[in-house]
């Protein structure tokens, strides 16, 4: 989506908004005890509230065999991506990584982001993990630039990962969205600088680094075809925002 207008730029960052409350909330909600089918019943409540829809809620993404049936993807520790809360409930333990992706749309608007919170005491090396990811999506929102390249925005991430010695998952990444969950570009995690499609003004991208604390290797759950988690076993993490590429780079519409 190209947001040319005063107008589509205000429906932007309201659906934004939303989702950044959403986002927060169920932050906080992330304690040892609570249950993933809570977090996911939560999210419908808040979006619902809001007078936006949850967007994950039965799309079904290119070939995938059934729709996804939750309102957030819910990934815990090892889980890279695309954990389902509801199929196979939950609790969350002390120390867990959990990392909440969900999208609404609102007034027209998609907007897509991830938080990614440590549930009670947080082991240091976890901490850190967290602090990367976060680290990488700051850069790579500099970096999304009117004229810049996709290749720009996936090497601020990869620079990141590289600084701290973690694994990247190449088959996920940042996406356009707005008119659609999933438009194009496909914004990888590695990449090279000055290669692949140019960025224009006003094109609204989410930017979703996802690194792992050992091998960036994957394993996909068979039964329900969505859910991802290390080989290795390792923990992951991952940041998400919604951004509107701008001269001065790339303009945050889902913070609070």
């Amino acid at each position: 989506m190209i947001i040319n207008s005063k107008e589509l730029r205000a429906r932007a960052h309201a659906s934004g908004k939303i989702l950044a409350r959403v986002l927060h909330e169920l932050g906080k909600m992330a304690v040892p005890g609570v249950t993933s089918l809570e977090m996911d019943t939560k999210a419908r409540e808040l979006i619902k509230n809001a007078g936006a829809i949850p967007v994950f809620l039965n799309y079904q993404p290119d070939g995938e065999k059934h729709p996804y049936p939750a309102a957030i993807c819910l990934s815990v520790n090892d889980m890279v991506v695309h954990g389902i809360p509801t199929i196979r409930p939950l609790t969350i333990k002390e120390g867990d990584i959990v990392s909440i992706d969900c999208g609404v749309v609102f007034d027209g608007i998609v907007t897509d982001a991830t938080t990614t919170v440590i549930a009670g005491k947080a082991d240091p090396k976890d901490a850190a993990l967290v602090s990367a990811v976060e680290e990488a999506l700051a850069s790579a929102v500099k970096v999304a630039k009117t004229g810049a390249r996709v290749g720009d925005v996936s090497a601020a991430i990869e620079a990141v990962a590289k600084k701290y010695g973690y694994g990247v998952p190449t088959m996920f990444g940042g996406h356009g969205v707005g008119n659609r969950l999933h438009e194009d570009p496909f914004i990888g995690n590695t990449g090279s600088p000055g290669t692949g499609q140019m960025l224009r003004e006003g094109e609204m991208i989410a930017i979703e680094p996802i690194f792992t604390a050992g091998k960036p290797h994957v394993i996909f759950n068979e039964k329900d075809g969505y859910e991802a988690r290390t080989k290795d076993h390792s923990r992951s993490a991952e940041a998400e925002h919604t951004v509107i590429v701008g001269e001065e780079g790339g303009e945050v519409v889902t913070a609070l």
